[in-house]
């Protein structure tokens, strides 16, 4: 420690300073500063994390070959004092925090220090870290800080309804799929080649962001998700792979009925041809359902590209989700009316590269009309050039999880019977022989329809030894 006294006697002589008031005078600064310091760091966005350490992706032999321990925004890893030493130090996913790994030497046997900020310290803090030599390698899983959401917040804590993906069977015993507030988490059985691929499938009312990973990991990732309109229902599937195996995750929560008097409606929809090129009304199909329009573009040309509110909307707010320009996943805009008993009337324009169409969405009076009880649903299952294919199972699943199954005929064709209307229903297509671009679909279904079709892909066939 310095001696300021005699530090500030050389610079300010008593013959010209009266050294001891000026001396006083600094070192209450030096105090307060370091006062106001002690309180900026105290009130930091930093928390002690707990850590579940795991056996890594090389040789057996990780949890023996390190030390780990945590202290306020810190992770430190310490190699024991033989083998090779901490070769790597990397960051496999981050959730609510910013994590800084520091230079070091490869080899080095001493500890190394990985630090962190969080970002929004209402949040729950969910990091992996990876350890490695040269032969054993640790999973660092770091957490810290999750909060219970008050009871108006926009955060729900959703159902997982779990299907067999589009790729080999096995899915189902590869994953296993958690949630929490706002969250779903995915982790990849410890064999096999980890998490391929983690991707949003569609989304109703929710933006959902899934964090960079490293392809082929086998430590859990979460993705985060906020709602958009609380008073409206929450509803997407996401897809997990492996390089063999898929699973579809279909998350939901607060789901609201409407109570009878509800400013909801189905809209009546006229759809034109739009502003580009002919040929708009044969890629794109339009269905509504109590709330909502969904566009749903072909499974060829460039996807769907842009989905706008053309104009102002008379008597609704609008809400179009965020989606990945190029899209062959239905997109579904949810709208609000703002006034009970006065018509509703907005104008959408939907387009890929070429082409566009314009979609005219009205209700005649706000309130929940009646429907019919039931109607029949169905299409076609069939190969690139058209020709039918038989013994394709096909799911239909309810917004409760209700599923239920049709098989093709020798022509391709299936249908449901007696389907509920005013209902959306997640379609699915699974083939022993055969693979589908899109092998899932979305609808709203308001009357009977015979056209929702699943195309194979050229030379998709799967042999089996």
């Amino acid at each position: 420690m310095f001696d300021l006294t005699n530090m500030f006697r050389v610079f300010f002589p008593s013959s010209s300073f009266r050294t001891s008031g000026l001396i006083a005078t600094f070192a209450f600064l030096i105090c307060l500063l370091a006062t106001s310091q002690a309180q900026a760091q105290t009130n930091t966005g930093s928390c002690t994390p707990t850590t579940t350490v795991t056996e890594g992706d090389l040789f057996p032999g990780g949890l023996a070959s390190f030390t780990v321990t945590s202290g306020p925004g810190s992770v430190t890893v310490d190699h024991v004092d033989r083998g090779t030493g901490l070769q790597s130090f990397t960051v496999v996913s981050a959730t609510n925090a910013i994590v800084t790994i520091p230079a070091f030497t490869p080899g080095t046997f001493a500890p190394v220090t990985a630090t962190f900020t969080v970002i929004n310290p209402s949040q729950p803090v969910d990091f992996t870290l990876r350890a490695a030599s040269s032969f054993h390698a640790i999973f660092i899983r770091v957490q810290c800080g999750a909060v219970t959401p008050p009871p108006n917040s926009n955060v729900c804590t959703p159902t997982t309804t779990v299907t067999e993906g589009d790729l080999f069977p096995g899915g189902l015993a590869s994953f296993t799929v958690t949630s929490g507030p706002g969250s779903v988490t995915v982790d990849h059985v410890d064999r096999g080649t980890g998490l391929q691929s983690f991707t949003v499938v569609s989304a109703t009312n929710a933006i959902v962001t899934i964090p960079a990973f490293t392809p082929g990991t086998f430590a859990p990732v979460t993705a985060t998700f906020t709602v958009i309109n609380p008073s409206q229902p929450v509803d997407f599937t996401l897809r997990a792979a492996s390089s063999f195996h898929a699973i579809f995750i279909r998350v939901q929560c607060g789901a609201v009925t409407p109570p009878p008097n509800s400013n909801v409606c189905t809209p009546t929809t006229t759809v034109t041809e739009g502003d580009l090129f002919p040929g708009g009304l044969a890629s794109f199909t339009v269905t509504s359902g109590p709330g909502s329009v969904t566009v749903d573009h072909v499974n060829a040309g460039t996807g769907l590209q842009s989905l706008t509110v053309v104009g102002v909307p008379v008597n609704a707010v609008v809400n179009i989700p965020p989606f990945t320009p190029g899209t062959f996943n239905p997109v579904t805009v949810t709208f609000t009316p703002t006034t009970a008993g006065v018509p509703v009337d907005f104008t959408l324009r939907a387009a890929s590269t070429f082409h566009a169409i314009f979609i005219r969405a009205r209700c005649e009076t706000t309130g929940l009309g009646t429907t019919a009880a039931t109607v029949s649903v169905g299409g076609r299952v069939k190969t690139s050039t058209g020709r039918g294919i038989r013994n394709v199972v096909i799911t239909m699943t309810d917004s409760q999880g209700n599923i239920r199954t049709a098989r093709t005929t020798s022509f391709g064709y299936y249908r449901f019977e007696e389907v509920a209307a005013g209902e959306t229903y997640i379609f699915m297509a699974t083939g022993k022989r055969f693979s589908f671009g899109q092998n899932t679909q979305v609808h709203s279904i308001i009357e009977d329809i015979s056209d929702i079709n699943f195309i194979a892909n050229d030379q998709s066939v799967i042999t089996t030894n």
